[in-house]
């Protein structure tokens, strides 16, 4: 029981998902460009669409609505630098 109790407090989470959007919040700005290092790493910030509203997403070539799926197109690794 003790281990069970452990793994729903917020020490047994390794990503804060709720600390990582209140950093982007506070740091962006509208028209701020944001990278995400694999697409993975994106659902950090689903969680709280607003806190990412207004920043371009660097690796995202379409969008999921655009794109018709559930996490959109990325850009192929190589053309980060030129988009």
């Amino acid at each position: 029981m003790p281990a069970s109790l452990h793994l729903r407090t917020p020490q047994s989470r390794h990503d804060d998902v709720v600390a990582i959007g209140r950093a982007v919040r506070e740091a962006g700005r509208p028209g701020d460009g944001l990278l995400y290092l694999t697409g993975r790493h994106r659902v950090w910030t689903q969680a709280g669409p607003q806190d990412t509203r207004g920043l371009t997403d660097l690796a995202l070539a379409q969008g999921p609505a655009f794109s018709n799926t559930l996490a959109g197109i990325e850009l192929p690794p190589l053309r980060y630098a030129t988009a």
